[in-house]
């Protein structure tokens, strides 16, 4: 009896199972196609999020899962924005992204950094003064380190021998040689190498009395660094408020040639 029964269940009850679930799949897999053939109006096309197989032309629910279906975009408006040559790309080199991108290109322009350093003098801005003459300061109108100086400006007077002696000399020879221009221009010449301007020049001409001291101008412009001997080492910049006074002093000799001053011009 037992056999009996298991041979009709797999001759006749499994075989119509299996004919009513064919038929059952079939009659669903006719209405989602049937959904696809529906259109309406405004030509909009809609899909499920989780079966795109299932595509619909007017709002609804997925006939699978029962999801709402979401709108979808025009496949051919899509792919009408983006160039072939970038579909063509590699996929495993190129990404598709709507990032901004630029290309490199060879440009000029400043760059700011910061930095900690040491402020140095630049030694092609140096100038110095030295003196034409020997003789004795007698008035100084510069008297600290880093007081600053203009190009004509009065700097020092100096009492020289030799300077008095060149121009009494001039002096003599305008008073009774006059018509010698050649003695005359050569010991203007003179004076001029050593140290003198056309305007002391022309006083001492002019007066007929020759100058016991005379004005030395500075012929630079800057701030005076050091006095004395160019070999000397400087001393580092004080802070503002506690200036030095220079070594060079009113009454001390000076040699010819020797270094004056040294000024920077920064």
């Amino acid at each position: 009896m037992h056999i009996k029964i298991s041979h009709i269940l797999y001759r006749y009850i499994l075989p119509a199972l299996l004919v009513c679930f064919l038929a059952f799949a079939g009659c669903k897999s006719k209405s989602v196609n049937t959904d696809t053939a529906v259109t309406d109006s405004t030509g909009e096309t809609y899909t499920c999020p989780m079966h795109p197989e299932v595509i619909a032309h007017h709002p609804g629910n997925c006939p699978i899962c029962g999801m709402a279906l979401v709108k979808k975009e025009n496949a051919s408006r899509e792919s009408s924005q983006i160039d072939l040559s970038t579909l063509l790309q590699p996929a495993n080199s190129v990404a598709l992204s709507s990032i901004p991108v630029t290309s490199m290109h060879h440009a000029t322009g400043q760059l700011e950094v910061d930095a900690l350093g040491r402020i140095e003098y630049d030694t092609r801005s140096l100038n110095v003064i030295s003196a034409r003459v020997s003789g004795r300061i007698e008035k100084l109108y510069v008297k600290y380190r880093f007081q600053e100086v203009h190009a004509g400006e009065r700097i020092m007077d100096i009492y020289s021998p030799e300077l008095l002696t060149g121009q009494q000399n001039l002096l003599f020879i305008l008073k009774n040689d006059p018509d010698n221009n050649g003695l005359i221009h050569a010991a203007k010449q003179r004076l001029l190498l050593l140290g003198m301007t056309g305007n002391q020049l022309q006083q001492v001409m002019a007066t007929g009395k020759a100058l016991a001291t005379v004005s030395v101008y500075s012929s630079h412009m800057g701030h005076i660094h050091e006095a004395g001997n160019m070999n000397a080492v400087s001393r580092p910049m004080n802070m503002p408020g506690m200036t030095d006074e220079l070594s060079l002093k009113e009454g001390m000799y000076v040699e010819k040639g020797e270094t004056v001053f040294q000024i920077y011009n920064m």
